[in-house]
């Protein structure tokens, strides 16, 4: 019965670490603002990013590239090319909206499925959600945070902590799956931040940490 109760209590407490956190509701009044603020997190228009990003995989490998990311929050397209420092390319590949062409792939880059986590990851950072969001509010530190459902099982919560720095967190049914973190610094004003941690939970738990070299507007290019 001792057993029991402990494996019962032990659920419990799992369950309750895992719940999606609570969101105090705001006076319709303050929704507008709150949601124009989530939604300018993420860029608008044609834009290209490069980033150093260093790599902190399963099994303790740890490895550091130059991400170059092209993006359009019109048509939902991406180009990313991954380069070694040296300058080696060890993936290029586009995502039209639909479907993820492979244009260069090195071993172990090569793969669907790594091309399809690494457009997932993209997409988390950079993307807004295409669905509206169901739930604004406030969290019990003050933040704000915009909560969309993305899935019939998934959800993602969009943070505005007080000081400027913002998060974003990605489940599956209570279960946390990713989050992105974007510190803060004198960019965040206009929602460009210089450094933004990626961590995924599970089985195949890895972290990206995306230090921004440069960007820039890609409006003039075809």
């Amino acid at each position: 019965m001792k057993y029991n109760l402990l494996l019962i209590s032990v659920a419990m407490l799992l369950a309750s670490c895992s719940a999606l956190p609570e969101i105090a509701p705001v006076a319709p009044s303050e929704e507008s603002a709150i949601r124009q603020q989530c939604k300018a997190l993420f860029p608008q228009g044609k834009r290209q990013f490069v980033h150093s990003i260093e790599a902190d995989m399963a099994g303790g490998r740890q490895t550091t590239m130059i991400g170059v990311t092209s993006i359009s929050s019109t048509d939902l397209t991406i180009h990313c090319v991954m380069m070694t420092i040296e300058g080696l390319v060890l993936f290029d590949g586009v995502f039209d909206g639909q479907k993820i062409i492979i244009n260069r792939g090195v071993p172990p880059f090569d793969s669907p499925s790594f091309a399809k986590g690494m457009i997932d990851d993209i997409i988390l950072i950079f993307f807004h959600p295409q669905t509206p969001a169901v739930h604004i509010g406030t969290m019990e530190d003050g933040a704000l945070i915009c909560r969309f459902h993305t899935g019939k099982e998934t959800a993602q919560d969009v943070v505005i902590h007080p000081n400027g720095s913002w998060m974003i967190r990605q489940y599956n049914g209570n279960q946390l799956r990713r989050t992105v973190q974007a510190d803060v610094n004198a960019n965040t004003a206009k929602r460009i931040s210089d450094k933004i941690t990626l961590n995924t939970y599970g089985s195949q738990r890895y972290s990206l940490i995306l230090k921004r070299i440069e960007s820039h507007h890609l409006e003039h290019h075809p």
